[in-house]
Formats: structure tokens, C-alpha cells, sequence
């Protein structure tokens, strides 16, 4: 069972008693695994180990994080600060920093639960295709049509 709390007193947000960041500041909240999410709040990301009551990772970035997703099965997390895609290896901490991923600011980041993709969608009309080991880019899918947008 989940217990999901706010302190209005103390303006913090907790899950399963543990704290997990100030309320004004958590963005968004991406699980892993039944026991283990990250806490975006637009400056870092922030790992719990909800079985063990613990924080694993923190990773900050350089412009605010827009958007988020974790694959259990390959152990990464991908996130977009503005326009520029990063694949990071919960395991190891190693990042891939795609500088300029897209040309306008990435709106959406999904793991493929199958195979080696990321799939991220922009400001810019397009969709692209990421080889989640590699960073290596694999397709872009631009939209065409009455409003240009995917």
C-alpha cells in the first residue's frame, strides 16, 4: 500500500514518509519500478528507493528539466533540458548528451518497453528516434498537414 502525504504546515510532500522535495517545486514524478521513482523539480532529478526509505541518485542540470521517462529494463533514464536530450545509466551515472536534439524545446520523452528507443517528440513538429545504448539518432518523423504538429 501507498501513502501519498502533503504537510501544508511545513510545505513538504511525502511518499511512504519519506520526503521527497518541497511541494512548490516537484514537476513531475516518473516511476521506475514498484519500488523505486524519480522526482523532477525542473533543477535536478531526484532517485528514491521507496522499499528501503532511501534517495540513490540526484543529477542536476544546466537549464530547468522539461520532461522525463525511466526504463527498468535497460536501467536509464532520459530527460530533456530545453532542446537537448540526455540518456543517463542509473547503474554506472555515465550521461549521453545530445546537444541540440532537436531545434525547439522537447515536449515529450517515451521508452520503447521492447527495444533499445527513446522516442521524443518537440516544439519543432517532429518526432525522432533514439538508440537508447548509443544516443545514435535512427529516424525523425516530421509532421505535414493543416497544423504541423505530432
Amino acid at each position: 500500500m501507498f501513502d501519498w502525504y502533503y504537510n501544508p504546515a511545513q510545505s513538504k510532500f511525502y511518499f511512504n514518509k519519506i520526503q521527497l522535495a518541497e511541494s512548490d517545486d516537484i514537476k513531475s514524478i516518473t516511476p521506475i519500478s514498484k519500488d523505486s521513482l524519480i522526482v523532477n523539480d525542473g533543477e535536478r532529478l531526484i532517485g528514491y528507493d521507496l522499499k528501503n526509505g532511501k534517495q540513490f541518485f540526484t543529477t542536476m542540470a544546466e537549464r530547468e528539466i522539461s520532461t522525463v521517462d525511466a526504463s527498468k529494463q535497460n536501467n536509464k533514464i532520459a530527460y530533456s533540458s530545453f532542446n537537448d536530450l540526455i540518456i543517463q545509466d542509473l547503474m554506472t551515472h555515465e550521461k549521453k548528451v545530445i546537444k541540440s536534439a532537436h531545434s525547439d524545446k522537447i515536449t515529450s520523452i517515451a521508452f520503447c518497453p521492447t527495444k533499445n528507443l527513446i522516442a521524443t517528440a518537440s516544439w519543432d513538429a517532429t518526432l525522432k528516434l533514439w538508440n537508447s545504448e548509443t544516443g545514435e539518432l535512427i529516424a525523425t518523423i516530421i509532421a505535414i498537414g493543416k497544423d504541423d504538429h505530432i
